[in-house]
C-alpha cells in the first residue's frame, strides 16, 4: 500500500489545517521542522549559514567557468567573499544576469539554463544574508502565539 504524507497544522481550538502533501517522509518532515522553527522564532524567517551557501555558489561558479569558457564570469576575491557584506554576490547576480542574456544571443539553451540556474542560487544567498539573525521580539499582529501551533507529518494511504 502507498502512502502520502500531509504536513498539518494543529493550532489550538481549531481544526487540523492541511499544509501541504509530500511523497517522502522525510522531505515532510524537514519542512514540519522549519515552519515550526519560523514559528518559534516569533514568525521570523532566520539566517542560515552563508558559509555553505557561499561555498556553493563559489563551486558552481567554477564548473560554470569551466563549462562556459565563451562567458566566463569574474571570480570574486578571497578578501571580498571573506567580507561581512553582500556586495560581491550583488555584482555577481549582474554578471551572471547577463550572462543569461548573452547565452539567448548566443541561441545556446544549455548555457541559458546554467547561467539561471546560477542567478538562482545567488538570488537565494543574498536573500539569507538579508535576514535577522535573531527572532523578533514580538508576536506580529494577527498571528497564533508560538506555544500554540504544531506542525506534524500524517501517513495517509494514497
Amino acid at each position: 500500500m502507498a502512502f502520502e504524507f500531509l504536513l498539518l497544522a494543529l493550532i489550538d481550538g481549531q481544526e487540523p489545517i492541511t499544509v501541504s502533501r509530500y511523497e517522502a517522509l522525510n522531505i515532510c518532515q524537514g519542512n514540519a521542522r522549519q515552519v515550526t522553527e519560523y514559528v518559534q522564532n516569533n514568525y521570523t524567517e532566520l539566517k542560515n549559514s552563508d558559509e555553505i551557501d557561499k561555498l556553493a555558489i563559489l563551486g558552481k561558479l567554477a564548473e560554470f567557468n569551466e563549462k562556459w569558457e565563451m562567458v566566463k564570469l569574474p571570480v570574486p576575491s578571497v578578501e571580498d567573499t571573506d567580507s561581512t557584506s553582500n556586495l560581491w554576490a550583488k555584482k555577481l547576480l549582474r554578471d551572471a544576469e547577463d550572462a543569461v542574456g548573452k547565452a539567448i544571443e548566443y541561441g545556446s539553451a544549455d548555457l541559458e539554463v546554467a547561467a539561471l540556474l546560477l542567478v538562482v542560487n545567488i538570488q537565494a544567498y543574498i536573500e539569507n544574508s538579508e535576514r535577522p539573525t535573531t527572532a523578533k521580539t514580538e508576536q506580529p499582529a494577527f498571528t497564533v502565539a508560538p506555544a500554540g501551533v504544531t506542525y506534524v507529518c500524517l501517513a495517509v494511504p494514497d
